[in-house]
């Protein structure tokens, strides 16, 4: 038999089309049938069926093609239309690597805060140790230190610990680029294919609001393709899916608008020149984070004067007041440092 095209075994000198010989060691019966199978590696680049033949030395007999399956193997979902379709039992009948599954979604949509982001993925493709990286890419908005940042497990399987920041790091990590937004995984062990992996890393999200945004995948030298190709085979950036639902809080990265949604103002006395206690009241819709620097401006307070330090530091008191420290130009006081205050500007008011 011959025409095996594609198939290889890998290394150096290796030929595209195959053959396979073998001898009939004991005497065949004419018009019985003969079956046997054997197993072979499908190559890692997409392919058509090629013409398989089969012809006799010995005892000639010319070479011809052997009829091919035209049928559907079992229980296959990992293609582009959920199922195998007719032509797919062809020998050495190959579909394009891609990812069949790829979902993104995210614990949290408010400003600042820190962010799991969730991906179940599925490739038809193996994803080998040493080999194979992924990268999840075009997540804009999104914040962290360059460098490692941990893999988390929600697989309940350790599916975390497939991915290193490269190739000779610690499993359950990855490489977090804070300039290009990107997260690159690198296989430090084997992903099969048509297996479903989940896994999570952390992200702060943006201060301000925005829409969910269009979160890429991709993988490079897939399979055994490091081995047989100078760069590999790759499965091309493609847009990942959303959580099922309706639910936009899920979708990946968006971010919630701030707002106030309690004010409220009032004072000890309306006695000229008298000492005058305002107490303020507010709430926000979501937590107000200290890591994006958040600054509350209150004003105006016409024609008031304040009893101010010489660094225009006014104290607060009140069962909240512990909570907020002055700021200005030249001075930042943090909670507990001195006593809660805030700065005052006695020109504007």
């Amino acid at each position: 038999a011959e025409n095996g095209v594609g198939y290889t075994s890998g290394g150096p000198g290796f030929t595209v089309d195959k053959k396979m010989r073998l001898w009939p060691y004991m005497t065949t019966t004419p018009d019985s049938e003969y079956v046997f199978s054997f197993d072979i590696v499908n190559p890692v680049e997409q392919q058509s069926s090629p013409s398989i033949s089969i012809e006799l030395f010995g005892t000639p007999i010319a070479k011809v093609a052997m009829d091919r399956d035209p049928g559907m193997p079992c229980c296959t979902s990992c293609t582009t239309t959920g199922s195998a379709v007719a032509g797919d039992s062809s020998p050495l009948e190959v579909h394009t690597p891609f990812f069949c599954t790829k979902i993104i979604g995210q614990s949290t949509p408010n400003p600042c805060q820190l962010n799991e982001l969730t991906v179940t993925m599925t490739a038809n493709v193996p994803l080998l140790g040493g080999k194979s990286v992924i990268t999840i890419s075009q997540l804009y908005g999104a914040h962290f230190e360059d460098g490692e940042i941990d893999i988390l497990d929600d697989s309940g399987a350790e599916h975390h610990l497939l991915f290193g920041s490269n190739f000779t790091s610690s499993a359950g990590t990855g490489s977090w680029n804070n300039n290009t937004k990107e997260l690159t995984l690198y296989l430090v062990g084997d992903a099969e294919c048509a297996s479903e992996y989940v896994f999570s890393f952390k992200l702060y999200n943006n201060p301000e609001a925005q829409n969910e945004q269009d979160v890429m995948i991709s993988a490079s030298y897939v399979g055994n393709s490091r081995e047989l190709y100078e760069a590999g085979v790759s499965i091309a950036a493609t847009s990942m899916s959303y959580p099922v639902g309706n639910d936009v809080e899920t979708y990946p990265l968006k971010v919630i608008q701030a707002e106030f949604d309690y004010l409220h103002a009032t004072q000890s006395t309306e006695v000229p020149c008298d000492t005058n206690t305002i107490t303020l009241m507010f709430a926000t819709t979501v937590p107000i984070w200290s890591r994006c620097s958040p600054i509350l401006t209150f004003g105006v307070f016409s024609n008031a004067e304040a009893m101010v330090s010489a660094d225009d530091y006014i104290s607060l008191f009140g069962s909240d007041a512990w909570m907020f420290a002055a700021v200005n130009n030249s001075i930042l006081r943090l909670p507990g440092s001195v006593p809660s205050g805030a700065s005052w500007d006695n020109s504007n008011k």
